[in-house]
Order: C-alpha cells, then structure tokens, then sequence
C-alpha cells in the first residue's frame, strides 16, 4: 500500500492504561484483522520509561530492549516511543559524555524527539 507502518500500536484498557503493544509484523501480515483476534496479537510490554528518565538510563534501556523502541509512558498511560535513532539525533557525542549532566529527556527537550501516538 505505500503506507508505512507504525512500530507498534499500543493497545490500552477503558482507563487508557497500556495493557500491550501490537507489533509491526502483526499488522504487515494481518492488516486490520490483528483487531478481530486481538488476544493473539497482543505482546506483552515492560520496555517502558517516563518522560523524566535520565538520558543515560534510556540509553541503556534500549540496549537491552527485547524491542527496537521503548514506549514513553506517564501514569501507565502510552505518549509515543523512543528509538535509537532518534536518542542519537541528540547529540554527536558518547551518552557516557552526558553521565555527569544527569540530563533527562524534559531537560534536553526532548519530547520533540517522542515519536508521537496518533
């Protein structure tokens, strides 16, 4: 379809509390369907961080990540995802250069680099 498909869309409950992801792939080969059998699509997620997390703790989040992303949660509620690309669109330099600043993604602005949840 040309279309691009979106990393995940996070599936919430009637409070708007995540309670998973759909995954790319699911959509890539299932289209819409994915919703008629939700239970079987759905994953399972606890790659969360906040908006307030420290850069350098983000970073090493996404190292570990079972995910190429790590969605950004406030009060268990989804606001957008982070991926490695966009972290290191930040800055030129190492994230360990940043270690002493303990700077967090609302101090750098970094909201602008949240991939947002439309």
């Amino acid at each position: 379809s040309g279309q691009s498909l979106p990393l995940c869309v996070p599936i919430v409950d009637d409070s708007g509390h995540l309670l998973g992801v759909v995954g790319k792939e699911a959509f890539r080969l299932h289209g819409n369907d994915v919703f008629n059998s939700l239970e079987v699509h759905l994953e399972a997620i606890s790659d969360t961080v906040r908006g307030s997390t420290e850069l350098e703790e983000i970073a090493t989040s996404l190292e570990s990540a079972e995910r190429d992303y790590l969605l950004v949660v406030e009060n268990k509620k989804p606001l957008g995802y982070i991926t490695k690309h966009t972290l290191s669109a930040i800055s030129p330099e190492p994230f360990d250069v940043l270690r002493d600043d303990k700077l967090t993604q609302s101090d750098m602005g970094l909201s602008s680099l949240v991939v947002p949840l439309v």
